[in-house]
């Protein structure tokens, strides 16, 4: 028996994870690429927006977490390392 083809629904789309923000990078940057891919692969995964949340160091790419409409913030390198894995075990139980 072959099983019926139907297509494989997300709860998300790649514009549900774009800000409203104006992107600031340099005309031709690599974080475009990377924002692009990202927004994408954040809608396939149809992991829920609200227990997601992006944590950056500093310098250009850093601007992340405001181009992608989840929960973020910039932060100091050692911070960001310490608030992310403060992050990952505090809602692993939630997930």
């Amino acid at each position: 028996m072959v099983a019926p083809t139907t297509p494989k629904t997300t709860p998300y789309q790649k514009k549900d994870f774009q800000s409203d923000q104006e992107i600031r990078w340099c005309p031709g940057c690599g974080d475009y690429a990377i924002l692009n891919a990202a927004q994408q692969v954040f809608a396939q995964l149809g992991f829920p927006k609200h227990k997601m949340v992006m944590v950056s160091g500093i310098g250009c790419s850093s601007r992340f977490p405001y181009y992608v409409n989840t929960y973020g913030f910039q932060s100091t390198p050692c911070a960001g390392t310490w608030t992310s894995r403060s992050c990952s075990s505090t809602t692993a139980s939630t997930v």
